[in-house]
């Protein structure tokens, strides 16, 4: 296996982590031949290291990546995609400030550009690439509106302009 990881350029690293996940593979179904193991073997032994031990998502994508490779390149046998053998990714809600704290960050941010920054990433929900594209014309500070046009979509932002920063 080692040999075919270095011919296909594989890093060393790689290497070693592939080795080592079918070296516990193999461990772990000792008295079956590498052959014998089948798609069930490997979800079951994924299943496993789950509840044994504990392990993430991202060890279960690597032992069924080195699975993937193991039985598609040293021991062909029918190609299994690997995403079958690991659990689907967890969403998570990303942690958002509350106002006090957001009044708080903005009190010692010196910079007015930088306080603008921030108060537009806030206030508008804008993505980093739409404010990078933002010009001062696409700002209508009389309306509180500010025209999005390098967005996925061309939209509108219609916001409060509570404090005016980008008057001062």
């Amino acid at each position: 296996m080692r040999a075919i990881l270095t011919a296909k350029h594989y890093a060393a690293s790689t290497t070693r982590n592939y080795t080592q996940e079918m070296r516990l593979l193999f461990t772990h179904y000792r008295q079956l031949l590498p052959a014998e193991i089948t798609t069930d073997h490997i979800i079951a032994y994924i299943n496993y290291i789950i509840k044994e031990h504990g392990v993430g998502r991202a060890k279960c994508h690597q032992a069924a990546q080195s699975c993937s490779f193991f039985y598609k390149w040293v021991h062909p046998s029918a190609f299994v995609v690997p995403s079958r053998f690991y659990p689907r990714k967890v969403y998570k809600l990303p942690q958002i400030f509350s106002r006090v704290h957001i009044k708080q960050l903005l009190q010692v941010i010196t910079n007015p550009k930088h306080r603008m920054i921030i108060s537009l990433f806030y206030g508008t929900g804008m993505r980093l690439n739409e404010l990078r594209q933002l010009r001062l014309c696409d700002i209508d500070s009389t309306s509180c509106r500010i025209k999005v046009s390098f967005a996925k979509v061309v939209r509108i932002v219609l916001r409060c302009c509570q404090n005016n920063y980008w008057m001062t």
